[in-house]
């Protein structure tokens, strides 16, 4: 079997959240339509089955839901599994032996889930095509086949029809509930492979095929200018506009080759043609993933050089910071202030072909951010103020263009995402918008070529914007002060038990065990560890020890010989057990029934029939698995995801003492994460404004305060979508907000950073006209 996609994973995560929530809705709308049924019911016993059908959607929903959605789970985990291995027998290797009779039942069932599964394909086709095809290209094939893809309508009808199946016995109830169900299904279809599509989209993978630029024709270049072009807001305007579009065609003419219609370019060696080729190349085909870093890691700014142009735009740069704002409503026509529109032959006057491009790149880009309606007036006229420092320090450095890590870059990011939960017209939206005028200004004002310049200037601007949020919202400011308290000389018990629950959690995830003996070592036994952790005259290694031979007797695979040292060992593990409950003063009422959940785990292994072709873990190996674990350590991992330090508990108390409102999700569950999924809170910073589902929709809400250690995040949900009665503040802990964003809970309401965007919007033709690029590099 292949090694799968990371963002396929993704996928499978987000494919199985919005299943959940769908599940809700078409319950509720199936519910609906059968009602509609019983007043037009023509006899006794249909209006018997529309009953018996609305029966058990009221009384029996929540069952449903539980088993739909783990019916579903299990379709999808074979589906990904299975993706490109097919268990089908050849002909070849099938005997009459091997040949078995299905039986009538079996046939119209399938034929039953069949014909729901035209009807879910021809819910989305568009939309399932483009899975189809993402997937294909993910792993390198050319041919599309829909049974690769674990997101199929097959496997939600599959899924559907056995739960129904297994959960009601008259066969007419069956059929309608069958029928409603999958009808409401098809309506909601959509909604569902867009937000699947939404993970691949946002990582770089598209169904629309992107050629190389030396690959495209002339009718593609033709589309690239047509007036479709746009999508979403950008407007076509912003390419056929006097700025833009003699830029394009030189950009276009460049990959080509050729002489550019109405313009000029120089003539240049092969070798020259292939450095320019590679340098737009490495610009036009950059990945739109939705998690930038939060520092800026990327290649810095060279040394100052010589350059004639960097003068002539160090100039153009005071020009703009001693012009009003409101002025800067378009993009600069660099074309007119660079004196190029009547040089000869497409040179640049003390610039190379290199520099040239960069100013064409710049031009045509910055034309489509001044036309990106996404972006406020009053902000997008601040962007805007920035084509020049911009376009010097991509002649500086070309990384600027190149890299999305790039200070610059991540400057410019910051600043497009900062007001979209805001009103830039009233508070607090008026004040962030001075702030960021502050920050151009002073970019405007000092910037030359020094990228250290471009981070402080980042890192003031987060910090005026972290105060002042705290300081216009009452209820944010009581809330984060309630969180500092509660992290504020924490009780060394609680830092011990977040570590040592992190620390058995990593190791406990390598391994395959039962769930019921994993969840006590996790959830009690690592208080035992914490309080052993906290009094030294205790030793450790017996307790320690204890994990292992946990984790080792609760096998159900062990031999002979196994089975008589398990016995041997059950009486002195279960007096440990009870020693270390009694270290934590657990009440007998509650202790009891922990222990007898583990009696009945090894009863089970004692009844159960070895299998000689299974594995079981050796205790050996077991103890040595275990052997680094140290109390009171925290993992590298950990503390790269900056796990949250304090317990649920003292959290909501503190809350409580401060009488504050807000719902929590304190997870320090590291789990199956890495320190690599510490990016997912790369864009996460005051200000970021994110949707947030809600029972059965998204709400807008704003991350209002993050706390020094980064482990925990604040967020206020939009006041105008405030549920009466219910708190409008939201608390996730750092590992809670990534395992949100894997999933869709939470997502980021901004598409793409906004120079990524002007590159897609550069690239992108219209989805209902055009067809895919073909002879991709």
């Amino acid at each position: 079997m292949r090694e799968m996609s990371p963002v396929v994973q993704l996928a499978k995560e987000r494919a199985l959240f919005r299943f959940s929530t769908l599940a809700v809705r078409i319950l509720q709308d199936a519910n609906q339509s059968v009602a509609q049924l019983l007043p037009a019911a023509s006899s006794a016993q249909e209006q018997k089955t529309i009953s018996q059908a609305r029966e058990f959607l009221q009384e029996c929903g929540k069952e449903f839901l539980k088993r739909l959605n783990d019916s579903y789970a299990s379709y999808v985990e074979r589906g990904m599994q299975t993706m490109y291995r097919d268990l089908r027998q050849s002909l070849h290797d099938i005997s009459s032996d091997s040949l078995t009779l299905v039986d009538d039942d079996t046939v119209i069932k399938q034929i039953e889930v069949e014909r729901r599964v035209l009807r879910l394909r021809d819910a989305d086709q568009q939309s399932l095509g483009r899975l189809n095809l993402m997937i294909a290209q993910i792993h390198g094939e050319h041919e599309v086949r829909e049974r690769e893809n674990p997101f199929r309508p097959y496997l939600m009808a599959r899924a559907l029809h056995d739960v129904l199946c297994s959960m009601t016995t008259d066969s007419n109830v069956c059929a309608m509930l069958f029928d409603h169900l999958s009808g409401a299904l098809c309506n909601h279809l959509p909604e569902y492979f867009a937000a699947i599509r939404d993970v691949f989209e946002s990582h770089g993978v598209h169904a629309q095929l992107l050629a190389r630029p030396s690959a495209l024709s002339r009718r593609d270049r033709e589309a690239l200018a047509a007036p479709d072009l746009m999508s979403g807001s950008i407007a076509h305007s912003a390419l056929h506009g006097a700025i833009a579009a003699p830029a394009l065609e030189r950009i276009l003419s460049l990959v080509d080759r050729r002489k550019p219609e109405g313009g000029a370019m120089p003539v240049l060696q092969p070798d020259s043609w292939a450095t320019l080729q590679d340098f737009v190349w490495k610009i036009l085909n950059q990945s739109t993933a939705r998690t930038p870093v939060r520092q800026s890691d990327g290649p810095r700014m060279q040394a100052p050089a010589t350059h004639p142009l960097l003068e002539r735009l160090q100039q153009l740069q005071q020009k703009v910071l001693q012009t009003d704002a409101a002025e800067a409503g378009s993009a600069l026509d660099l074309q007119v202030e660079l004196g190029l529109h009547d040089a000869p032959d497409g040179h640049l006057p003390g610039g190379s072909p290199t520099d040239r491009i960069a100013v064409d790149v710049v031009t045509v880009l910055f034309g489509f951010i001044a036309a990106d309606a996404a972006l406020p007036p009053g902000f997008r006229a601040q962007i805007l103020r920035l084509q020049a420092p911009f376009l010097k320090a991509a002649v500086v450095d070309p990384a600027v263009l190149q890299s999305p890590e790039h200070p610059f870059r991540l400057l410019l990011n910051r600043l497009a995402a900062l007001p979209l939960g805001f009103d830039e017209n009233t508070a607090p939206g008026s004040a962030l918008l001075a702030a960021v005028t502050q920050a151009v200004e002073r970019l405007l004002r000092d910037f030359r070529n020094d990228a250290s310049l471009i981070d402080a200037v980042r890192a003031e601007l987060d910090l005026a914007v972290a105060e002042l949020l705290r300081g216009c919202d009452a209820d944010a400011a009581k809330a984060a002060e309630a969180l500092e308290a509660a992290a504020k000389n924490p009780e060394q018990f609680d830092q011990a038990l977040v570590n040592v629950t992190a620390a058995l959690r990593e190791r406990l995830a390598s391994l395959q065990t039962d769930p019921r003996a994993a969840d006590f070592i996790t959830g009690v036994w690592s208080r035992v560890l914490a309080h052993v952790s906290q009094h030294p005259d205790i030793d450790p290694k017996p307790y320690l020890d204890a994990i292992p031979e946990l984790v080792w007797s609760v096998q159900s695979n062990l031999d002979a010989g196994e089975r008589g040292a398990l016995m041997r060992l059950l009486p002195k593990l279960a007096a440990r057990l009870r020693e270390g409950l009694k270290l934590i003063h657990m009440p007998e009422s509650a202790a009891r029934p922990v222990l007898d959940g583990l009696m009945e785990m090894h009863a089970q292994v004692l009844r159960a029939t070895p299998d000689p072709l299974q594995y079981s873990m050796r205790l050996g190996s077991l103890i040595q698995h275990f052997a680094g674990l140290k109390l009171g350590s925290i993992d590298n991992t950990v503390a790269a995801l900056h796990a949250p330090t304090i317990t649920a508990e003292r959290l909501r108390a503190s809350l409580r003492q401060f009488r504050v409102k807000a719902l929590t999700w304190v997870d320090g569950d590291v789990g199956a994460l890495t320190g690599d999924d510490a990016r997912w809170l790369g864009g996460m910073q005051p200000g970021t404004a994110v949707e947030w589902w809600s029972e059965q929709d998204y709400s807008p809400a704003v991350l209002m305060w993050v706390d020094e250690a980064q482990s925990f995040y604040l967020f206020r949900i939009d006041p105008t979508r405030d549920a009466e009665g219910e708190p409008s503040l939201l608390i996730y802990s750092s590992i809670s907000l990534i395992k949100a964003l894997r999933e869709g809970s939470v997502g980021l309401r901004e598409p793409a950073p906004v120079f990524e965007r002007a590159i897609e919007s550069l690239l992108r033709k219209d989805s209902e006209q055009s067809q895919a690029v073909e002879n991709i590099a």
